[in-house]
């Protein structure tokens, strides 16, 4: 499967696209995106409103890429975790996918990030409690490449962003080893019936069409 479309995201432009959620799934969730950094400098990918009652941010934090929940009104916990490894290569494409789960029993299976394919370590940080609730999948705003609570725009190209209310769907479903080089991963069709689009903010931008780049091209009603 060949990627036919990104788009570019460049700093100086304050570029970024919202999508208005309406209360979805609060507890499981699945993000996945394709990425390759421009520059290094702290880049929002998928944020919600700070001024909601519990913000959550995707980011590159300088060069380690950072999962946030902030902790609501009633005393539910915060959720902050970085990677262990850094991603400083602008030439690199990355595969970034991150499943949600609160209702795991295991603490380290409530948040899990892949990329290209492999579950990476992330730092001890603070934990969301079990079945607690993630700031994405509420009512209000939702942005890509935009985060209103630390003004941090981004710098990066970006194909493939899917997201996915209520399912914990692993890497697998989004990529996939090349056969002929085993150590490559590659994009799979997402269009192919293997993923459910289903979920009340389920979307999925492939970026083809000009005029439309927040266009939903998942066939989600």
């Amino acid at each position: 499967f060949q990627v036919e479309n990104s788009i570019v995201i460049n700093d100086p432009d304050n570029s970024t696209l919202t999508r208005t959620f309406a209360a979805g799934n609060r507890q499981v969730m699945t993000i996945s995106a394709w990425i390759k950094r421009s520059r290094l400098i702290n880049s929002a990918i998928f944020c919600t409103d700070a001024g909601l009652n519990r913000d959550a941010r995707l980011q590159f934090y300088s060069d380690k890429i950072r999962m946030y929940s902030r902790a609501d009104g009633s005393g539910g916990s915060a959720h902050d975790q970085s990677s262990l490894g850094v991603y400083r290569d602008p030439s690199d494409r990355i595969h970034l996918h991150v499943v949600l789960d609160s209702t795991q029993s295991v603490i380290a299976d409530r948040c899990k990030t892949y990329v290209d394919g492999l579950l990476i370590p992330v730092s001890a940080g603070d934990t969301i409690d079990q079945n607690a609730i993630w700031g994405y999948n509420q009512n209000g705003a939702h942005y890509l490449f935009d985060n209103s609570e630390e003004v941090t725009t981004s710098d990066m190209y970006i194909a493939e962003f899917a997201f996915l209310d209520g399912q914990a769907v692993g890497p697998e479903a989004f990529g996939e080893w090349n056969k002929n080089a085993p150590n490559v991963w590659q994009p799979r069709d997402l269009l192919d019936g293997h993923i459910s689009w289903t979920g009340v903010n389920t979307f999925y931008l492939n970026f083809a069409d000009p005029d439309d780049l927040g266009k939903d091209v998942s066939g989600n009603a």
